[in-house]
């Protein structure tokens, strides 16, 4: 029989994992979101799983500080990949991707 696999979200802070269940270990897996590094963890019930979570995370938080790098990806936007919608006085979309080595833009009507 296949494996129904279930995806739910945790919160810690501004911190949030993704939560499945691991039929061949019989726990629940988190995989912090966002990290600039891999940070996962796992429990038998939702109150394990959130100490485990805050304790992956202490440890994830504590290692980036002592190597002097950031814990979390930059934020990637649209605006700052040169790329913006708009709308024209029709109602009309356009997207316009701005080259920035050749100073120019391309225009797609959405």
């Amino acid at each position: 029989m296949p494996t129904v696999v279930h995806t739910s979200l945790m919160h810690l802070g501004d911190y949030q994992a993704k939560i499945e269940y691991d039929d061949e270990l019989g726990l629940f897996r988190g995989e912090i979101l966002g990290l600039n590094g891999g940070a996962d963890f796992y429990g038998q019930n939702p109150d394990e799983l959130r100490q485990e979570f805050a304790q992956s995370l202490k440890v994830f938080l504590e290692v980036c500080q002592e190597k002097g790098i950031s814990p979390t990806r930059p934020k990637v936007t649209l605006a700052n990949k040169g790329f913006r919608i708009s709308r024209k006085r029709d109602g009309t979309l356009v997207a316009i991707v701005h080259r920035r080595r050749h100073h120019q833009s391309t225009k797609n009507i959405l």
